[in-house]
């Protein structure tokens, strides 16, 4: 085996029993995950927003119901209220 890849494992292994350096690695981990949730979560509602601004602005311009639903994915319903 590698030196270095040697050396990094018996790190690991002395790390892997220290319950403080778990405790924070399970943390980060968790911090890691809330992080990406969020920003998932403010992609998916910037896009949401994006297909609410096209679809007032077809309805705007007179285009059907069908049509606006099919181009932005949104419900009938969602489209006749707004405004």
């Amino acid at each position: 085996m590698d030196t270095g890849i040697y050396k990094a494992n018996e790190k690991m292994t002395f790390l892997a029993n220290d319950k403080e350096v778990l405790r924070l690695y399970h943390l980060r981990e968790m911090a890691q995950f809330d992080y990406n949730s969020g920003m998932k979560k403010a992609r998916d509602e910037g896009r949401t927003e994006e297909k609410i601004e096209v679809a007032r602005n077809m309805k705007a311009d007179g285009e059907p119901v069908e049509k606006i639903m099919r181009y932005t994915g949104l419900t009938k319903e969602e489209i006749e209220k707004l405004m």
